[in-house]
């Protein structure tokens, strides 16, 4: 029987196809939560200096409050797909050298995320830049080591995402829940 109340984290270096998996989660009717990053950057760009390259704290602290939200909304769902969790802010700040987890993980035992995140590798050949998305491909792979560690330092279990083509990666999502009793 599926356990009720899963908040599953699908999460990975900038550009390694994780949106595009949680979007395909989406149109096949599972609830899921945007890049909370993405989306203050799309609101603050042009309007304040809350952006990851101009004032990283003060940016991380509206990801947070934005994915706090998101976390309050997912609990009258038994399942949802998060695109980003609260320590890919941790691991943000800590590729800045900014010692801080803004209460992050004194917040963790009380949010319930499922156990296992999924994580995309960075992968060279779908890799791009966009007005939200300016790191290197060097800057992409200290962000993955760093997303690594901070999860696997919070206790989780990581699950590679293997490159392939959305639907096999979506896939790979949902037989690996299936195999943990998480979906029917």
């Amino acid at each position: 029987m599926p356990f009720s109340n899963h908040k599953i984290i699908i999460t990975g270096a900038p550009g390694t196809g994780k949106t595009s998996i949680v979007d395909g989660l989406s149109k096949r009717g599972y609830k899921c939560f945007e890049e909370a990053a993405r989306s203050v950057i799309k609101k603050e760009q042009g309007v304040s200096d809350c952006l990851p390259w101009d004032n990283v704290v003060g940016f991380s602290e509206k990801v947070k409050h934005l994915t706090e939200t998101y976390i309050d909304e997912s609990d009258s769902f038994d399942l949802v797909f998060f695109d980003r969790g609260l320590p890919d802010t941790i691991a943000y700040l800590k590729v800045a050298d900014i010692d801080e987890d803004l209460g992050i993980k004194t917040m963790m035992p009380e949010i319930n995320y499922f156990p296992k995140i999924f994580l995309t590798p960075f992968w060279e050949d779908i890799y791009v830049n966009d007005k939200e998305r300016k790191e290197s491909s060097e800057e992409a792979l200290r962000i993955e080591s760093s997303l690594i560690a901070t999860y696997e330092d919070l206790g989780f279990e990581i699950v590679i995402i293997e490159p392939g083509s959305v639907e096999e990666r979506i896939q790979f999502v949902l037989d690996t829940l299936k195999g943990h009793n998480v979906l029917a």
